[in-house]
């Protein structure tokens, strides 16, 4: 199972600006909240946000169409790799579930 430590290493080797690495640790953390909040691993999901933009500081043009190969070489598991799922979906979420984890943001991040 991909670690949040490989995720960042991997990162690393594709994302330099930092405005962009930023981003990717505000997703990495905000899909760690949902996913303890669904009862989810939380590490693992935050290790999926870290790479949610993997090539796209390479190739903003062609975003996702650069990152199946690079990961899979890497050692990511192909259903880790999968370029067309959603948390929510993966997850089950309905409506409400969306409504409750908004509100859980707002009181973690307040």
């Amino acid at each position: 199972m991909l670690t949040l430590e490989r995720a960042r290493e991997l990162n690393d080797t594709m994302v330099t600006e930092e405005h962009l690495r930023i981003h990717a640790l505000n997703v990495c953390y905000a899909m760690g909240a949902m996913a303890k909040h669904f009862g989810e691993d939380m590490e693992h999901w935050q290790a999926i946000g870290m790479l949610h933009d993997f090539d796209y500081e390479k190739y903003p043009d062609e975003h996702l169409q650069h990152t199946a190969e690079p990961l899979l070489a890497a050692g990511v598991e192909p259903d880790e790799v999968a370029i067309d799922s959603t948390f929510i979906d993966d997850l089950g979420a309905d409506s409400l579930d969306i409504v409750e984890l908004i509100m859980a943001f707002e009181e973690e991040f307040n």
